[in-house]
């Protein structure tokens, strides 16, 4: 009995190979996708629970600081906290520190731009009468703009006799910005550069951040005569940014004058100046008419040296420096001067109002005025005032100290701390929307209003805060919970806790843990479209649930594509075995013994798939690092023997009606009239569709399904990816568990052409008898191909496209619409619909070669049998 069974599979081995083929595959993937689906769910937890948490959980503000952004895209600027109205008390902070389990509770006060102590820095020596000159610019990193283009900043240094240690080598005239001296080089004033500064709880702000800031506890801590000036106004510490860009550089023009002792002499006396005496000291009409008349001078040689600031520059404070005649700066404390009147001047802002455009899924920012000619974003007003403008200072800035912010990093969690933030801004094209060859790094200017969303550059005392802002400066509180290694469910619901809490204290509340960072592209007016980093809230909650639907889908289609696999095969195979059996009943089998070599056979399938199904998995556990090979044995040996039970059953079932009544099922075509006319085959195969509605039926499902499955998968991970993928939290997500749903995805294809070539090569052979009917009433090879090809695009055209529809209507229901989405259909429909056609072709033509092969030794046969039978006659 086995041997027969053998001999049955051997005469029919292509059916069978396909079969057992089918069955590995099934039995191989079956397990994999239920590992694999189960691992990226675990690897999605896994990576939101290590990266999700950043250095806090929990974002508190006064009521109504929403803004417009949060509500309505749930993102925040990085450094959101560089403008703010405060609304938050320090009792009021205190008391929130209070609430137990709360590890760190760190404020912030948003000040505003503020400026700190003034210094001119100096060029080199001249070696004879020089005409010097100094433009200032400032620059965002794409415009240079000048600063107070109408002063007219020169000076000139006249050669005059000169005794060591009394008189100097030259004698002087400046003017405004310039400020030259005795015994010292050409010098200028910098101009005054505002910072945005912020005030903090050095403590907490230590927790929160690991940064020392024990320079600004202690606002006693200062030379009281430096400050005599301040006539009694607090004195405020304040620590400033070690390493921030201030964008200042300027344009020297230097000159070479022929004008020797003699003459310098000559008017000196002309000004009734003695010979050790200044020029500046002399008659007021004559100096300034001689200073008009030495800016005409002929020029003896002219030179322009261009220097940038930006790297030696620093806020509030910096050490003086000079300029060599080799453009390099040296620092230089011997010759300055310098002044902190102004620091009590400053510039509070507003939010810069940003424009979402949903239909381009833009942001856009419009510029809303200038100052000192530079374009600004934000609201500014100007509050306090300088020394010379006020009869009573209300503080004076100290500059005590410099902290330093580690360089960004792409970390994949994000907490805003709203102070902190310096990852670039780039610009990436124009105003005319034409992409940059190479993208361009912008910064702040040294004014207030600026559009880049600066850091701090400098930070006080949050006490020291109530003497600029007020009794209620504080913007925010940023809360670290106690007791939390990392972010799950556990301590998700801790969080949540505490943030009900505090949400009925009346606060806006926003957890930020499970927040990660997006760049996000931003049309700013005067500039082009810049990407900037902001902060997604909920990231992690919306990796989870968007991969968590996808995965539990994915499965189901996979799961339902393996059942109509099994479906589509159990019935061609009951199709094919019906001769055979018939035949054994005609030779007098008893039915129980045709039942039992059915089961044989059966088994031995199924054994022999299962085998080589575990042989696979061994392989992919050797080349494999992550796979669980005793849970894939597990689920390939439970899947393979309920298949087994499955199979026999329904089998048997099937089967039981034609074993007792012993009637079989014809198979054979309905004799067709001779008068076939090739040029209505179009016609006779929506006739033969009908006609083998039932042997094509199963074939139609399981392309349904397949192309239903094929373009779900595309679409799904397509919004799943373009939902999560825009933050880091989400690519680092998406990059790890892509390759479980590619997987699954290529095992369906597979599955779905393994069972399409099974269904044409069992319907070719139900219709064999066909090609006998079209050879004899004249049809040539050709027109048998293009006859049953029309018929197979046929039917194969409206299972794709049915397919494509289901798949779609599940997609639209369970993920939001988007135009590209047809694309995505299309292209999917077309490019299985030409698989199906290739791979169809391709079986008709080795079919009908097959059967014109065995035709011709049909014939020959024939012809050698009637050759003997006359020969014996």
């Amino acid at each position: 009995m086995i041997k027969l069974v053998f001999r049955s599979m051997v005469n029919q081995k292509l059916p069978f190979f396909l079969f057992i083929l089918g069955l590995v595959l099934i039995f191989s993937t079956f397990p994999v996708v239920i590992v694999s689906l189960k691992d990226a769910m675990v690897q999605i937890e896994d990576d939101i629970t290590k990266h999700a948490r950043g250095s806090y959980d929990i974002l508190v503000r006064p009521s109504g600081s929403r803004s417009v952004l949060e509500k309505e895209l749930g993102i925040v600027e990085e450094n959101y906290l560089s403008a703010g109205n405060g609304g938050i008390s320090i009792n009021e902070w205190k008391q929130i520190q209070q609430i137990s389990d709360i590890e760190v509770a760190a404020p912030v006060a948003s000040l505003g731009y503020f400026t700190g102590e003034s210094r001119t820095f100096s060029t080199w020596m001249p070696n004879q009468s020089v005409r010097v000159r100094s433009e200032l610019f400032t620059s965002d990193g794409i415009h240079t703009y000048p600063i107070d283009p109408e002063l007219d900043s020169v000076g000139i240094m006249l050669e005059q006799d000169s005794e060591p240690n009394i008189i100097p080598e030259f004698d002087f005239l400046s003017k405004n910005n310039a400020e030259f001296m005795q015994w010292g080089p050409p010098a200028f004033w910098l101009p005054l550069t505002f910072h945005i500064m912020t005030g903090i709880d050095p403590d907490e702000e230590e927790k929160l951040t690991g940064i020392a800031f024990d320079k600004i506890k202690d606002n006693q801590n200062y030379d009281k005569s430096t400050f005599a000036f301040a006539k009694g106004a607090p004195v405020i510490p304040v620590m400033k940014l070690s390493d921030p860009k201030v964008p200042i550089e300027t344009v020297i023009t230097w000159e070479e004058i022929n004008i020797e002792k003699e003459q310098t002499a000559a008017w000196k006396k002309e000004l009734g100046v003695d010979k050790d005496g200044l020029l500046i000291f002399g008659d007021r009409k004559k100096y300034d008419d001689l200073f008009e008349q030495l800016l005409q001078y002929p020029t003896q040689n002219k030179d322009k040296y261009k220097i940038d600031f930006k790297e030696v520059l620093k806020p509030f404070e910096y050490h003086s420096f000079m300029v060599e005649k080799d453009l390099s700066i040296k620092e230089n404390q011997n010759m300055y001067m310098g002044h902190l009147g102004s620091t009590s001047k400053f510039y509070s802002a507003q939010p810069i109002n940003y424009i979402i455009d949903k239909k381009n899924s833009i942001l856009s920012v419009k510029q809303i005025g200038n100052f000192h000619g530079v374009p600004t974003y934000r609201s500014i007003e100007e509050k306090g005032g300088t020394f010379n403008e006020l009869n009573q200072l209300p503080f004076v800035l100290n500059p005590n100290g410099e902290y330093t912010v580690k360089e960004t990093e792409k970390t994949l969690s994000a907490s805003p701390l709203g102070i902190y933030q310096l990852a670039p801004i780039i610009l990436i094209r124009d105003e005319n929307g034409t992409d940059l060859n190479k993208p361009i790094e912008l910064y702040s200017t040294i004014f207030p209003g600026s559009f880049v969303p600066s850091p701090a550059h400098g930070v006080i005392n949050i006490t020291d805060s109530e003497i600029i802002k007020g009794n209620k400066p504080i913007d925010a509180i940023r809360i670290r919970v106690a007791g939390i290694s990392e972010y799950n469910n556990e301590t998700q619901e801790k969080i949540e806790y505490i943030a009900k809490q505090l949400l009925e204290m009346g606060y806006v509340v926003d957890i930020v843990a499970g927040a990660s960072y997006q760049n996000t592209e931003v049309l700013v007016e005067g500039l082009g479209t810049v990407i900037q980093p902001w902060t997604t809230l909920g990231a992690a909650a919306t990796i989870v649930n968007g991969w968590s639907g996808t995965t539990i889908l994915l499965s189901f289609f996979f799961v339902l594509t393996a059942i109509i696999y099994i479906w589509n095969r159990l019935y061609f195979y009951r199709q094919r075995k019906t001769d055979e059996i018939k035949l054994l009943l005609n030779f007098g089998w008893e039915v129980r013994k045709v039942k039992k070599i059915l089961r044989i056979e059966l088994v031995l399938i199924v054994v022999f798939s299962w085998g080589l199904s575990l042989l696979s998995l061994f392989f992919l556990h050797m080349y494999s690092s992550n796979s669980n090979l005793g849970s894939l044995i597990l689920w390939n040996t439970l899947f393979a023997s309920i298949f087994l039970i499955f199979m026999i059953g329904t089998t048997e079932s099937s089967w039981k009606k034609l074993l007792t009544t012993r009637q079989f099922l014809n198979t054979k075509a309905k004799k067709v009239k001779q008068t076939i006319n090739p040029s209505s085959s179009l016609f006779l195969a929506i006739r033969s569709i009908k006609f083998y509605k039932k042997f094509i039926f199963s074939t139609f499902i399981q392309v349904i399904t397949v192309s239903a499955l094929t373009v779900f998968v595309f679409l799904a991970l397509q919004s799943t990816v373009e939902l999560t993928n825009t933050t880091m939290l989400g690519e680092y997500v998406n990059f790890q568990v892509n390759s479980f749903h590619l997987f699954i995805l290529g095992s369906a294809c597979v599955i779905g052409i393994i069972t399409l070539i099974e269904a044409l090569s069992s319907l070719f052979i139900l219709r064999k008898n066909e090609i006998s009917i079209f050879r004899s009433i004249g049809w040539q090879r050709r027109q048998i191909f293009k006859y049953w090809f029309r018929e197979i695009a046929l039917w194969t055209s409206v299972t794709v496209i049915i397919g494509h529809i289901i798949g779609f209507l599940v997609y639209l229901n369970y993920y939001s619409f988007v135009m590209q989405s047809f694309q995505t259909v299309f292209a999917s429909l077309v490019i299985i619909f030409l698989v199906i056609l290739m791979i169809s072709s391709l079986i008709l033509q080795l079919f009908l070669n097959q059967n014109q092969s065995q035709t011709l030794i049909k014939l020959r046969s024939n012809r050698r049998n009637k050759v003997n039978h006359h020969n014996s006659a």
